[in-house]
């Protein structure tokens, strides 16, 4: 008898142990798997996938500025152009902005830049004829002023031609294959949240024959801040408010003119950079600069960047700014002065 209530027991305990295991807790049912994210390749950060990759050509001379939405572009290309000025080159795709510009003509050198995204729409206000057949034929999506006016306006309050901006919104509508304009799993620099670190850097200084930017590492918002000449470069944000010009990290490509792909009498021609290949730069990251190797086999390829002895840089997630130094450019690297060590006497105490 003793048995049959021992063996009752115990079925009764392991029925109630069964029903115990099986019912989750509060916690874990309301527990759910989050979606891994798309990682972006030119930002490192998570973005949504499905936006088309929109290039704009922006002004940079002195009538231009300030320029609308630098601060929202993943990568931002200062490329030269005619007369030694300098012209960007501005890639949205993770972040909206609503106004864009001013929006300036393209160059037969930015078929060359623009393949590494991919085949991304293009916002420009025009071409000459021996550049247009190379837009044409190129990858890219041309949503310019030339191919209509939706999405372009003037603003009265400049002068022609520094004064055409561009509504995102309706350019970016206009990309006839967006599918194609996606970055995808493209391979881009390397990201970490422990960055390759160099040496201490003060600012660095890139200079063309007509422009000049300087970059100064900010320890309060650790981003590079910049300066075009001696005057802090800003952009205008929403409600036409302006803030400072800041990034995350600068990629300095030294380079050489090509011959132009076209002939020309021109006294001031087109300067045609080489992108691609394989050359010397530096990479400005986290308040220091790194001398690097740039390897860019093809122009449908992301440049990547290493150091002299072969290992690839890591560069904190977040924005870029990828300047374009050829021929006639120079630069300047200011370093802090080394600490002086104190002398015994100094080190004493009384």
């Amino acid at each position: 008898m003793k048995l049959k209530i021992l063996l009752v027991a115990l079925s009764l305990f392991l029925v109630a142990c069964a029903n115990t295991s099986a019912k989750p807790t509060d916690s874990e049912s309301n527990q759910t798997t989050a979606p891994a994210c798309w990682t972006s390749p030119i930002t490192g950060k998570c973005a949504d996938e499905t936006v088309p990759t929109l290039v704009v050509k922006i002004d940079d001379v002195s009538l231009a500025r300030p320029q609308w939405s630098l601060n929202l572009a993943d990568v931002v290309i200062v490329e030269p152009v005619e007369g030694g000025l300098t012209r960007l080159f501005a890639v949205y795709q993770s972040q909206t902005p609503t106004t864009l510009g001013p929006i300036r003509s393209a160059r037969v050198s930015d078929v060359d830049l623009a393949a590494a995204f991919g085949e991304p729409g293009l916002a420009y206000s025009g071409a000459s004829s021996k550049t247009s057949p190379f837009l044409w034929k190129s990858t890219l999506q041309l949503v310019g002023a030339p191919q209509g006016s939706t999405g372009y306006y003037r603003d009265n309050e400049r002068s022609a031609p520094h004064n055409l901006l561009g509504e995102y919104s309706k350019i970016v509508e206009r990309i006839e294959k967006p599918e194609a304009a996606l970055l995808g799993e493209r391979v881009g620099w390397k990201f970490s949240e422990k960055p390759t670190i160099g040496k201490d850097l003060l600012w660095f200084r890139a200079q063309w024959p007509g422009s000049k930017k300087t970059f100064t590492w900010d320890s309060n918002l650790n981003k590079w801040s910049m300066k075009v000449y001696e005057d802090d470069l800003k952009t205008v944000v929403a409600d036409n408010q302006l803030e400072d010009v800041v990034t995350d990290t600068v990629f300095v490509m030294q380079t050489k003119l090509m011959p132009l792909p076209y002939k020309t009498h021109a006294v001031s021609p087109t300067p045609y950079p080489k992108t691609y290949g394989q050359g010397t730069g530096f990479v400005l990251s986290q308040g220091t600069i790194i001398e690097a190797i740039w390897k860019r086999p093809t122009i449908n390829d992301l440049p990547r960047w290493f150091t002299p002895a072969g290992k690839e840089i890591a560069v904190k997630p977040g924005s870029a700014w990828w300047l374009v130094l050829a021929d006639n450019d120079s630069f300047t690297i200011k370093y802090p002065k080394p600490t002086k060590s104190p002398t015994p006497s100094e080190s004493a105490t009384s």
